[in-house]
């Protein structure tokens, strides 16, 4: 073959490799300015503006919640009745509000600023759904969220260029504490201290116990390290010292913990307040602490008045900032916690929970569906609460009682479940009829065939709790 025709096509692909770069070199947007953003208290970062993509502008959600708005993108979400914008989402969020966990190997070295930081191209991720692209900056108390919304690659906009601007330019003020990558955290940073720290010293003496048999009365002897948040693993404090005796206050804590008493078959540690009055308690038959608190707002006459939701509606100029006592289905999973679908439940360091905070929540991911009472400050007055302004109303809770567990999958939605697979399997399911009941193991669904004949169809066990198939049979 002539060799002069084998470089004619190598010579036409190199061409159209470099006017494709040239091209989408001329086509990129170019920095009309570049921008700082610093409307939320705490930190800051700068942004370029695009030829196209100019702010129109910055809009206050709520004082953690600010959209800058980009282009009306001309079109209309029904169901809402509102303009799509395209825009850039910046939110700080108190680790409270939501449970979801970034692993420590996943989050990127600091910036320049030392600020550790989780960054996710556009499409979705293994830890955050996003279309467009979003960046999560830690703190030791809080967190940020810059996100696109409705700007997608396909649009022109540059986002690597957008988001490498904002990571390399955000910092925290001078008054706030990073969450620096290669600390250990001993906290879920949401998570009440004593219900982190109880646990774990019930565990250190029973291991100590197994190999001494009798349980420690002195701090020192147990093999434990804890911080209420970020620490190093080279921390001093961490770790009980021999001076300690009894009583402990670990790095970060509020409270002191007390070895009240131990001996061959029993201990009890009491977490006590700055006042020397004992708040909780655990003892060798206990898997969480207790309260030793008489809660005094659960008396109508201290402040906390009873309202409903009709009321918070027709009345809420009237309410807004006041004590409440609420009673109403809770909803938590992944970006949400709402009572009765319209009202954020606002979950802070302080906030009590009866019976613990693992029974309210459901643990830290996945769908929890439960009847509460909640007492808290009501707040009315914003355009939205909670994460991207979803809520018209949120209450600040003070202590959350859970009432009666909820299933979180219905009949209905187990059945669903169970018909997504069998069409896959049987494909016509017309010869059948189909019988749902819920038992001691999950939602059992059958299908039995309508007319006698030889054969049969498949039959699922799914757990009521997640909608998980636990088990299946197809009979044939």
């Amino acid at each position: 073959m002539n060799k002069k025709l084998l470089i004619i096509p190598i010579v036409l692909i190199l061409i159209t490799t470099i006017t494709m770069a040239i091209f989408s070199f001329l086509n990129k947007p170019k920095v009309v300015e570049t921008k700082t953003f610093s409307e939320i208290p705490g930190f800051s970062f700068e942004y370029p503006v695009f030829k196209g993509f100019e702010v129109k502008e910055t809009k206050e959600i709520n004082k953690d919640l600010y959209n800058i708005l980009l282009k009306d993108r001309n079109t209309t979400d029904i169901k809402e009745n509102k303009k799509e914008w395209q825009k850039i989402i910046v939110e700080k969020q108190s680790y409270s509000e939501n449970d979801f966990e970034i692993p420590a190997d996943a989050v990127s070295d600091p910036n320049v600023n030392n600020v550790p930081y989780f960054y996710t191209e556009e499409s979705s991720s293994g830890y955050f759904i996003s279309n467009y692209g979003q960046v999560v900056f830690y703190g030791k108390d809080f967190k940020i969220w810059v996100e696109l919304d409705n700007l997608s690659g396909k649009s022109g906009f540059p986002t690597d260029q957008f988001f490498k601007k904002v990571i390399g330019t955000f910092k925290f003020d001078s008054n706030v504490v990073p969450s620096l990558p290669d600390s250990k955290s001993g906290t879920d940073v949401g998570e009440a201290e004593q219900n982190l720290f109880m646990p774990l010293a019930a565990e250190a003496m029973k291991e100590y116990k197994t190999k001494n048999n009798i349980y420690p009365k002195e701090w020192y002897l147990m093999n434990i390290d804890f911080a209420y948040g970020p620490y190093r693993t080279t921390d001093s404090e961490i770790k009980p010292q021999i001076s300690f005796g009894n009583s402990w206050k670990p790095k970060n804590c509020d409270l002191t913990y007390v070895i009240k008493s131990a001996d061959k078959e029993h201990f009890l540690i009491e977490a006590v307040n700055d006042k020397g009055i004992a708040q909780f308690k655990i003892d060798e038959t206990m898997e969480s602490p207790s309260s030793m608190e008489v809660f005094p707002f659960q008396n109508r006459d201290m402040g906390y008045q009873k309202i409903t939701l009709q009321e918070i509606e027709s009345q809420k100029e009237k309410l807004n900032g006041k004590k409440v006592e609420y009673i109403g289905i809770f909803e938590s999973m992944f970006e949400t916690s709402l009572l009765d679908k319209k009202i954020w439940l606002e979950t802070l360091k302080n906030t009590k929970y009866i019976p613990n905070r693992k029974e309210i929540q459901g643990g830290s991911i996945g769908y929890y569906h439960a009847k509460v009472r909640v007492y808290g400050t009501l707040m009315t007055g914003e355009e939205g609460y909670g994460h991207l302004g979803m809520a018209k109303y949120q209450i600040a809770a003070d202590k959350i009682e859970l009432l009666e567990k909820l299933l979180n999958i219905t009949q209905e939605q187990a059945m669903q479940i169970a018909r997504t697979d069998a069409i896959n399997a049987y494909k016509d399911l017309s010869p059948y009829d189909v019988m749902a009941s819920l038992e001691n193991d999950g939602w059992h669904v059958d299908y039995e065939l309508k007319n006698p004949m030889p054969g049969g169809g498949p039959h699922y066990i799914i757990n009521s709790e997640t909608g998980k198939i636990i088990s299946k049979r197809y009979d044939q």
